[in-house]
């Protein structure tokens, strides 16, 4: 069935079961009658009319916001990041940083829903609890009497900024006195602190804590007054994936549908695609069954229409807090905003958010608790893949044709510099015949994208199963007055090992 078919059967649906459908309607109950993760798109479809585009402008357009940074830090050679729009704005945000207490690296996907506000903070603030809980005690003790001396703050991580990098100016004090309590918190059990550390304990209790904060920022503010705005970051929300690579060490902390695949070339120069992060939505059956043994008596309500209480598909989230507190808490807060005649968009882009949806009955129904799984990198991975559920859904979960196209374009990209012979040996006829047979083929894979995100981008977009690129679909794509009916905002990260390095460490576990 056409897209255009589902969207005419679901409206008429909504005719019938709900009256005329009204702006609100028309726009959030809609979609939810749409499998827009599945959704088919043509276009060839005459409902649809798309201006055609030049293949100049597709690739303007496909560019528009990528990003390429040296590393050359131990496991870390380099990283390549992009993202596209489907969403006006935008609800995807990704971070990268140094963490200072352990000489590592994070890199971070965040995909925002119901707006972009809880994406956002939670972009600017997960990486210091991250990195409080990488301390040992007596850098916790350290960096605490620093945060007394604001002149003399110890940065617990190092944002890898760029020109689109924006942090809230106006939350900046109320996110270091988040900060500064759960530095006090720590003290307070600095005791067993280092006996009882393990990696996935300090990702999972910093995601944790923040969620927590966000919640307490928003419906127990310390002074009593509600912010309009942090009722919009904690009724939004968002899902989050965040890697930590440290030496050989790799940690991905996982929470919702965002994806992080490796990609290894085996022996024999074939790649394998290896999966570092459960998808955690309502198709998976794990996440079912966690969720009927939470709520016993309400395996019949709990899915509907394809989503948890018919609202959403993700399983786990930040933010949410609709799906999270106590209803009562949910009625006064609604009430308490009401009392102040607050304007509708005061209040964020969903004000029945304040409200708990149908069969709400044991909240929580969403977690905030990462799954976290750990990898020790050899020489053989060649470089790591995060990305938003709108990269994943546009490949069809096809995690294997996604790394092959990462492998074609470092293969090609070698084509682009110039060919140089050994400087420290002299080469046989035989193997200069070799290598350049080798470069030959490679020439053919040659991508029109120097960057491999904007690649990934751009086959998701006009990739087709028999005809490589269509420059039609692409521009159909990109042209559509309403992309968010047929695809997600889509963020994609890959980052590249030295294998050097790699070899080098192969005694260590």
């Amino acid at each position: 069935m056409s897209l255009y078919s589902q969207l005419h059967m679901a409206l008429w649906k909504l005719v019938l079961h709900h009256g005329k459908p009204n702006r609100r309607s028309s726009i959030e109950n809609l979609l939810k009658h749409v499998s827009v993760r599945h959704a088919h798109f043509d276009p060839a479809d005459p409902h649809f009319a798309y201006p055609r585009l030049t293949k100049a402008q597709v690739t303007k357009i496909l560019q528009g916001n990528e990003r390429v940074m040296k590393i050359n830090h131990e496991a870390i050679s380099r990283f390549e990041s992009s993202r596209l729009a489907a969403n006006t704005p935008i609800e995807d945000r990704n971070s990268e940083g140094y963490c200072n207490a352990t000489d590592g690296y994070l890199f971070g996907i965040f995909d925002g829903h119901a707006g972009v506000a809880n994406a956002q903070a939670v972009s600017e603030r997960i990486f210091n609890y991250i990195a409080i809980n990488l301390l040992n005690a007596s850098e916790i003790k350290q960096f605490y009497h620093s945060m007394e001396d604001s002149n003399n703050e110890l940065k617990l991580v190092n944002f890898l900024t760029h020109n689109a990098t924006y942090f809230n100016s106006e939350n900046r004090d109320l996110y270091r006195d988040a900060i500064l309590n759960y530095t006090k918190d720590a003290i307070s059990s600095i005791s067993d602190w280092d006996s009882n550390f393990t990696m996935e304990k300090a990702l999972q209790s910093a995601f944790l804590r923040l969620d927590k904060d966000l919640e307490d920022e928003a419906f127990r503010p310390a002074d009593g007054k509600l912010n309009t705005q942090l009722l919009t970051i904690a009724l939004s929300g968002c899902c989050a994936l965040i890697a930590h690579i440290d030496g050989p060490h790799l940690h991905v902390a996982n929470l919702g549908d965002c994806g992080a695949v490796l990609g290894t070339r085996n022996e024999d120069g074939t790649w394998q695609a290896k999966s570092l992060a459960n998808a955690h939505h309502v198709d998976n059956e794990a996440e079912k069954s966690r969720l009927r043994e939470a709520h016993l008596n309400e395996t019949g309500s709990l899915m509907k229409d394809g989503r948890l209480l018919g609202v959403i598909e993700p399983t786990r989230t930040f933010g949410d807090f609709r799906l999270k507190l106590p209803a009562k808490l949910l009625k006064d807060t609604e009430a308490a905003v009401r009392s102040l005649r607050l304007h509708e968009e005061e209040v964020g882009p969903f004000p029945s958010y304040y409200m708990p949806p149908k069969n709400y009955y044991t909240p929580p129904y969403l977690i905030a608790k990462p799954e976290v799984l750990y990898h020790h990198l050899r020489p053989k991975d060649k470089f790591l893949v995060l990305a938003t559920d709108g990269l994943w859904n546009m490949f069809k979960d096809r995690e294997d044709r996604v790394i092959q196209l990462v492998a074609d374009h470092m293969d090609g990209a070698q084509t682009i510099e110039d060919f140089e012979l050994p400087k420290d040996r002299s080469m046989q006829l035989k193997e200069l015949n070799e290598r350049l047979k080798i470069r030959k083929q490679n020439i053919a894979k040659r991508a029109e994208d120097l960057n491999c995100a904007t690649h990934l981008i751009r086959n998701a977009l006009g990739g087709t199963p028999d005809q490589g690129l269509s420059h039609l679909q692409l521009s159909a794509m990109l042209s559509h007055p309403n992309p968010r009916l047929y695809r997600d905002d889509i963020t994609v990260t890959v980052i590249y090992f030295d294998e050097e390095y790699l070899t080098g460490n192969l005694s260590i576990t």
